[in-house]
């Protein structure tokens, strides 16, 4: 794996990490951040898969 995705995943990793966690989380806010994380790890997915 090259350092670039590897970076990203850990990146993404970082990401759901802090999903609610901002200082006045809503629900708008969570979910945001969970969709924002979920898109990121599909283009990565779909990135992954090209490059086979």
């Amino acid at each position: 794996m090259s350092n670039a995705i590897s970076e990203e995943i850990r990146d993404l990793a970082r990401l759901v990490l802090r999903i609610g966690m901002r200082r006045h989380a809503t629900p708008e806010s969570y979910l945001e951040d969970k969709h924002d994380a979920a898109d990121r790890l599909l283009l990565l997915a779909d990135r992954l898969e090209c490059s086979r």
